[in-house]
């Protein structure tokens, strides 16, 4: 399973519900965050550092998992990053959350959403908070 968040608020309970779920099928859980401006990242690493952090922050404490999530970092278009660690992981279904049409929320844009639910070789699970 793979676990794309872009940390919008509500990532803490996405990633709560990705964990559940591979606690209940025994399944590996890659967490999972793709930075698409990374043009001034030479100048300033602090973004990766706090990405890695972040998503190792949304594993919970002594999750009854069969494996040990992974974490990744990946640099680029985010629909295209998370379809190409789906296919290397050969992911049973990849977890997203989507953007509503709410104001102030992050979540991945409907259009990144739909590109990854069109192109998805496993089933596509999104969270709308």
């Amino acid at each position: 399973m793979i676990f794309a968040t872009n940390f919008a608020r509500n990532a803490a309970l996405a990633a709560r519900d990705a964990v559940a779920l591979a606690q209940e099928f025994r399944a590996r859980l890659t967490l999972m965050h793709v930075i698409e401006d990374y043009a001034e990242l030479g100048s300033t690493p602090g973004p990766i550092e706090e990405s890695i952090h972040r998503l190792r922050e949304l594993i919970p404490k002594n999750p009854q998992l069969r494996y040990v999530p992974e974490t990744l970092l990946e640099f680029g278009n985010a629909s295209d990053r998370i379809l190409k660690a789906a296919a290397e992981r050969e992911a049973d279904m990849i977890i997203l959350g989507a953007r509503s049409s709410e104001i102030g929320t992050t979540h991945l844009p409907w259009s990144a959403a739909h590109h990854v639910i069109a192109q998805a070789g496993c089933p596509v699970l999104t969270i709308r908070q």
